[in-house]
């Protein structure tokens, strides 16, 4: 079963300087810092709620992270999904016939981690991961409310997602909107067509990063770096919703 949105992937050319805005101007607690020799990363762990953002560094050239970094430059790399049981997961993934990169689980920052292809996840990069111990979220000044990834069939891609993990439809708006949450979690994800102009400009695969203040002391401080730009955010588009705790 597929429970929440564990984090969203992002690639930094700095990780020290990514800290500098994440950590330090939006107001999300440093968790985890680790090198990842075999993946050619530095990682660090930040909480947004229920959710994580994961910062990555590439530290070996040619690597995914790498290659990504030298092809698109610094953004939104993947999405991660938390399952209870990967392993089940990636045996009845196999059996469907979806198309991975992880045949069987291995051991990443996040738990145990296995990434499917985006040709099987309407051209975004998907990871499902296993946690090995589950700790409390330190407080953060925001959360993460959803990501909104732009697909050329809004719909289908919400079905796929449904048919592929499980995760509930939440709504479909005419055809130009749909949405998928977990079972858990506040954090759900949203497909909007390339072009759309209602949110920001979408463009394909992950596209804008939503976040919503818990922490009302700050509201000032987390809209000030909000709009700074994706030049601040590292080349993520953020946007800001007043959720409340």
């Amino acid at each position: 079963m597929i429970t929440k949105i564990h984090h969203v992937g992002i690639v930094v050319r700095s990780l020290e300087t990514a800290l500098c805005f994440y950590r330090d101007r939006l107001g999300l607690p440093l968790t985890r810092l680790a090198p990842v020799p075999d993946q050619g990363v530095q990682v660090a762990l930040l909480a947004a709620g229920e959710s994580e953002v994961e910062l990555l560094e590439p530290t070996l050239a040619g690597t995914g992270v790498a290659r990504f970094l030298e092809r698109r430059g610094e953004g939104m790399h993947h999405l991660c999904f938390e399952s209870d049981e990967i392993g089940r997961e990636i045996t009845r993934l196999k059996e469907q016939s979806v198309a991975l990169i992880d045949e069987t689980p291995r051991k990443g920052v996040a738990g145990m981690i296995a990434f499917l292809h985006p040709q099987a996840t309407a051209g975004i990069l998907v990871e499902l991961a296993t946690p090995v111990e589950h700790v409390a979220a330190p407080a953060a000044a925001c959360r993460i409310q959803y990501l909104v990834a732009g697909v050329e069939d809004p719909p289908a891609a919400a079905r796929l997602y449904q048919d592929l993990l499980g995760v509930e439809i939440r709504n479909e708006d005419a055809g130009r909107v749909a949405s998928v949450r977990p079972t858990r979690g506040a954090a759900f994800l949203e497909f909007r067509p390339p072009g759309d102009q209602s949110l920001a400009p979408i463009e394909l695969g992950l596209s804008v990063l939503v976040l919503a203040v818990v922490d009302h002391a700050t509201i000032d401080e987390v809209r000030h770096a909000i709009r700074l730009g994706p030049s601040a955010s590292h080349g993520v588009r953020l946007t800001l919703v007043d959720k409340g705790v």
